[in-house]
């Protein structure tokens, strides 16, 4: 069954002059193209995400560090935008995320292998996580004391996992509640939600000093639907967080980004639009000080730019979209009714199973790829690998993989492998079980139908051409946290991630399953 109209995510066009489209200063800029000096876009296979410019964070000179995924490595930068430097990342290292602390050691994240690395003078050294799946990470930093951490998204606000490198161990020495800023503070976002809707049109930020003694709170209002805000620090008397709001009609969603500078009885004073993307990435505004850094990744330039700030009652139209929602038109499905309890529960199982790869596991099948994640036989793994063109149930792959069958097959297609990919996890998840089914197949009308962002629930999913996700929900930082099938990040197994509202709605539609019983 073929879809007959392929829903468009739009951004939205904000309306303000060209002195202030141009306002912000970049303090380093690299062209999109070819050669060593030049920044390059690739397509992650079997997603609709991109490898590139990444990530960034700030060297104590005033500089920069800039993750590049797509020719794995990163770029050194002084105060004055010049590259002064490139660290060529190992081939057996997929970095995800990249930070640095005071004397500009860099310290590199491998979420798929779960490594910590860090480098200086030109040496790596690796420490292994130790009992902790980094899937929905939020956020890697270092502590005002030197120590790296990871926040990981839940459904409490976030927790923080501060370690203590030793031996070859990045071992948990400390947990705090909700996420750690750049100036050590610790705060929480809480989504208010509208009656029936999974988002609202305000949120609370709750700001504690490291010890968790909560020190302020403000609730932030729109006229569009808040979908997360970031506490980016303090300048003066004045907060800055940055929010992403959002508004859908039938056939779009369309988004901003702002960083806004409140007073602390949450007055708003300021704001700085930032500019649409052709690759968004986590925590890509950064503050040091009194400045404001962002990383601007343009289709055909990428800069580091100074943010500016203009009054609310500038000539930026904080409102071009009418505060609306829409109800789906009334669906006719002969799809057999399941319930969203079920959807659920198979959602989870498939990533929280563990398995015994054994030798003839490992092996592969002529045509057959390797999961990433899967590095040794004779070893325990969590989470049903990704499997190109499968769609074994639960009990099916257990089966397979007990008989000897490979497991997991990045590759093109070999029948005599086992897992799933992301469409094949998604139907199961919904219970269509009658044939292999891909993401076209899913946005049939008989199978699925279009609804709002803001009335999405857990079980519901992202759907575009490429690749389909099972939403979980919003962690209040402006992230989706999903369920999928995916190689993003070499995990090559169903996981459990996170990523921008930003880059979901600029590249996906959210639809519903028909017929389902909600039962929870």
């Amino acid at each position: 069954m073929k879809k007959t109209l392929i829903l468009c995510i739009t951004l939205i066009l904000l309306v303000f002059s060209a002195a202030t489209a141009n306002a912000n200063e970049s303090v380093m800029t690299m062209h999109v193209g070819s050669g060593d000096s030049a920044i390059t876009y690739t397509s992650v296979p079997n997603t609709q995400e991109m490898l590139g410019p990444e990530c960034f964070c700030l060297r104590s000179n005033g500089g920069f560090y800039l993750l590049d995924t797509a020719k794995s490595r990163v770029i050194s930068f002084n105060a004055n935008g010049e590259r002064d430097g490139i660290y060529q990342i190992p081939s057996d290292l997929s970095v995800a995320k990249i930070t640095a602390r005071t004397g500009d050691q860099l310290y590199l994240l491998d979420l798929s292998k779960g490594i910590i690395a860090t480098v200086e003078a030109g040496k790596l050294a690796k420490y292994q996580v130790q009992d902790l799946l980094l899937d929905a990470l939020i956020d890697f930093g270092v502590t005002e004391s030197g120590a790296p951490f990871v926040s990981l998204a839940d459904v409490k606000g976030g927790m923080s996992y501060i370690f203590k490198l030793a031996g070859d161990q990045a071992i948990i020495v400390d947990t705090k509640g909700g996420r750690i800023a750049g100036n050590g503070k610790l705060y929480k976002t809480t989504l208010i939600k509208d009656s029936s809707c999974s988002i609202g049109h305000a949120c609370k930020v709750s700001i504690y000093d490291f010890n968790g003694k909560l020190e302020n709170e403000i609730t932030i209002q729109s006229d569009n639907w808040i979908e997360g805000a970031v506490y980016l620090g303090e300048e003066d008397n004045n907060i800055v967080i940055k929010t992403h709001e959002s508004e859908s009609d039938p056939n779009n969603v369309y988004f901003k980004d702002i960083v806004k500078k409140f007073d602390k009885k949450g007055i708003l004073k300021e704001i700085s639009v930032l500019p649409n993307k052709y690759m968004y990435v986590q925590n890509d505004t950064l503050m040091k000080g009194s400045e404001m850094y962002h990383l601007n990744t343009g289709k055909n330039k990428v800069s580091i730019d100074k943010l500016t700030f203009l009054s609310p009652a500038s000539n930026i139209d904080l409102n071009p979209l009418k505060a609306s929602s829409f109800s789906p038109a009334s669906v006719t499905s002969t799809l057999p009714y399941v319930n969203r309890s079920l959807i659920q529960s198979t959602v989870v199982s498939y990533w929280q199973v563990s398995w015994y790869c054994s030798q003839s596991n490992y092996n592969t099948t002529s045509g057959s790829v390797r999961p990433r994640y899967i590095t040794s036989p004779n070893a325990n793994y969590q989470c049903v690998p990704y499997c190109w063109g499968a769609y074994d149930t639960l009990t099916g792959f257990q089966s397979r993989q007990q008989s000897g069958t490979t497991c997991g097959n990045i590759g093109a297609f070999v029948a005599a492998t086992c897992g799933v990919d992301c469409s094949g996890y998604v139907q199961r998840c919904w219970g269509i079980n009658d044939a292999k089914h891909d993401t076209t197949y899913l946005d049939g009308s008989n199978i699925s139908y279009r609804i709002a962002a803001s009335s999405l629930k857990y079980g519901d999913a992202w759907n575009s051409t490429n690749h389909i996700m099972i939403y979980h929900y919003n962690d209040g930082y402006g992230n989706y946290v999903l369920y999928e099938a995916t190689e993003l990040n070499n995990c090559d197994r169903v996981a459990h991630t996170t990523r921008t509202v930003s880059s979901v709605q600029s590249g996906y539609h959210s639809i519903r399953r028909c017929n389902v019983t909600e039962d929870v």
